[in-house]
């Protein structure tokens, strides 16, 4: 198929696009939406070969996202020059680049010329300011694509496939060296426009070799653009040292990187100071209190937009979701639409094809599916519950095989800046810190930044609370509670205030009617002891035992009441006392330990108007290999 170029991106199907450009001989590779890094684990055989119409229709085809890439040199009989800005264009207008197709990209443009044997890539020549070349080994974005500004990449009217033949490359383009280059001192004196960021290029580049660090080529390099006629933009000078900088050191000893060539950046939130983007947050709980439904709760507000739990603003995208233990028809989809959830900005990765269409369950090392399925729905939200059943072969209790199985996770949603959220179930250990409570090893925590725990409240066994274990990026939130209500048969979460029940105390709560009435009289025995002030810890000790009171019911007790062991002065025995907030209070009046926050931590109902999903049906992605 030959179809005429001239349309507009949005008139003519990606795969169309795609098939054009094969009709023209051109080699075809799918790249990530709004990005220019390939939607394959790797590229370069079709350096050498044409995709097939069946690769076409998998990577473009059924509503596909991907934009399109065209591989340069020889396979592809083309060439490509990036006029990278207006000092580019400027420099190729005033030294007579000749006429040929044109493409509009995010700051300049594509020019497509014919390909001469041998051309490979160059980038920043010094006698070519703001010029790159894509020949062998390279490959170009092309339209319809999306850049990641948000435009799309378009051919120039007038200059397009079929309105223009293929020109020769430009001669200065082809030469190896430039055969006007400024002896490296002239250039202290300062440039004209149109040979600045090449100049700017060689000085960096000598300075970085001779071990001169970050601060002080970025003061020389404004002292000497202040010479220039006229002055760049003291943004562009500063992006270029540090790039220069970052690629030199990068090159000197592999995986090294400088801190002083490294920018600061804050974290950045999809729930400030619950859920960072870009990082992965671990939700650990016993089956049957909510963890999965808190997750669908979170996709929700999260795809249409709406306030966090506690009232703040959060990301909003699309989000994908692996579940193993729940059905997408009865169980995922009706909890979602009770939530108030936009169904299209959900994907489910229910498998993966093999060679012989059979789909077998992802795993946490089929990186490539996941991340293309988040670019299918522009994720800002991955849910994998539970992380258990997509370890695959890496072994869980291994801190070390989890720590390298789960390192490709970690990196997609750093490079994505994507929400990771998984879920664990609590393993049967008595240990009462939560840090070891977790399914597998410790190296699950550790590796999360973020860690919560979702339990049944201990003085009200309708109220779940979501407590914080570990946080790596801010100080720890507070408690939240929520109850499960019934939305015409199917549950949902209404969100209600804060409390202070920590992770390790309700952790620490027992679990049997037995034991809850051990427990309630061991906190009425401390606030009781405690009431007029501290006490010796052994005699605390003493008087519980004679009250028939065993140390271990006692020590929950301590715990859950926040009561305090102290060594009041040097020599001295240890005392124990009530915090502030349990002096006054008393174990019976459950309700005086909840304190709710006033603020907007309104359940979905109260959000504004919802969207009428029924008729539509969530996205599931059954990638092939």
């Amino acid at each position: 198929m030959n179809r005429n170029l001239k349309q507009s991106a949005e008139g003519l199907p990606t795969l169309d696009w795609a098939r054009s450009y094969l009709s023209r001989g051109f080699s075809i590779i799918p790249v990530t939406r709004g990005t220019k890094r390939p939607a394959l684990s790797s590229w370069k055989e079709f350096q050498e070969r044409r995709a097939t119409d069946e690769e076409i229709r998998a990577w473009f085809g059924n509503g596909s996202r991907n934009g399109i890439g065209i591989v340069t040199g020889v396979i592809s009989g083309i060439a490509v020059v990036d006029l990278d800005g207006p000092e580019a264009v400027e420099f190729a207008k005033a030294h007579g680049f000749p006429p040929t197709p044109l493409v509009k990209t995010g700051k300049g443009y594509h020019a497509y010329y014919r390909y001469s044997a041998g051309v490979r890539n160059f980038q920043k020549r010094d006698d070519l300011p703001g010029i790159d070349l894509r020949g062998d080994g390279g490959y170009v974005v092309a339209p319809p694509s999306v850049h990641a500004s948000g435009n799309r990449y378009q051919w120039v009217e007038g200059k397009g496939l079929d309105d223009l033949p293929l020109a020769e490359l430009p001669s200065m383009i082809l030469a190896q060296r430039p055969q006007d280059k400024t002896p490296l001192r002239d250039l202290y004196k300062g440039v004209l426009k149109g040979s600045r960021n090449g100049s700017l290029t060689r000085l960096v580049g000598s300075w970085v070799a001779d071990g001169v660090p970050v601060d002080e080529c970025l003061r020389m390099a404004q002292l000497w653009n202040s010479q220039n006629e006229p002055p760049d933009d003291i943004g562009n000078v500063e992006r270029t040292v540090r790039s220069i900088f970052e690629k030199h050191h990068s090159k000197t000893v592999s995986g090294l990187v400088r801190l002083d060539s490294v920018q600061p950046e804050k974290v950045q939130w999809l729930w400030h100071s619950y859920i960072p983007l870009g990082k992965i947050t671990l939700i650990d709980g016993d089956p049957g209190n909510g963890k999965s439904l808190f997750a669908i709760d979170l996709i929700a507000r999260v795809t249409k937009g709406l306030p966090m739990p506690d009232g703040s603003t959060g990301a909003s995208g699309g989000a994908v979701i692996l579940a193993l233990e729940d059905g997408l028809a009865d169980t995922i989809v009706p909890r979602l639409e009770a939530a108030g959830g936009d169904k299209s900005q959900v994907a489910a990765l229910q498998g993966i094809a093999d060679a012989k269409g059979n789909l077998r369950l992802p795993t946490i090392s089929d990186i490539d599916h996941i991340a293309r399925a988040c670019d299918e729905v522009q994720a800002r939200l991955l849910v994998i519950d539970p992380l258990m059943a997509y370890m695959g072969d890496v072994n869980s209790w291994k801190d070390q095989d989890i720590r390298q199985g789960l390192a490709p996770l970690v990196r997609m949603a750093e490079e994505k800046n994507d929400a990771v959220l998984v879920i664990r179930h609590l393993n049967k250990s008595s240990a009462s810190h939560s840090v070891y409570r977790g399914g597998g090893s410790i190296g699950f925590i550790g590796l999360a930044r973020m860690g919560f725990l979702i339990a049944k409240d201990p003085d009200n066994e309708d109220k779940r609370i979501v407590a914080g274990i570990k946080c790596n990026l801010a100080p720890l939130p507070p408690s939240l509670t929520y109850v499960i209500e019934n939305h015409d048969g199917v549950p949902k979460i209404a969100w209600g205030g804060a409390c202070n029940h920590t992770a390790d105390a309700l952790l620490a709560a027992p679990q049997t009617p037995e034991e809850r009435s051990a427990f309630d009289e061991a906190k009425d025995f401390l606030l009781e002891t405690l009431s007029a002030g501290s006490v010796n810890a052994n005699e605390v000790l003493r008087q519980a035992k004679r009250a028939g009171i065993s140390g271990r019911t006692l020590m929950r007790a301590k715990k859950a009441l926040a009561v305090r062991s102290e060594k009041p002065e040097f020599g001295g025995g240890w005392v124990w006392r009530l915090s502030a907030e349990e002096c006054q209070e008393s174990p019976k009046d459950a309700n005086k330990y909840i304190w709710h926050s006033s603020a907007n931590l309104a359940s979905f109902a109260e959000s504004g108007p919802q969207k009428d999903n029924k008729s539509e049906v969530i996205n599931v992605l059954e990638v092939k290999e």
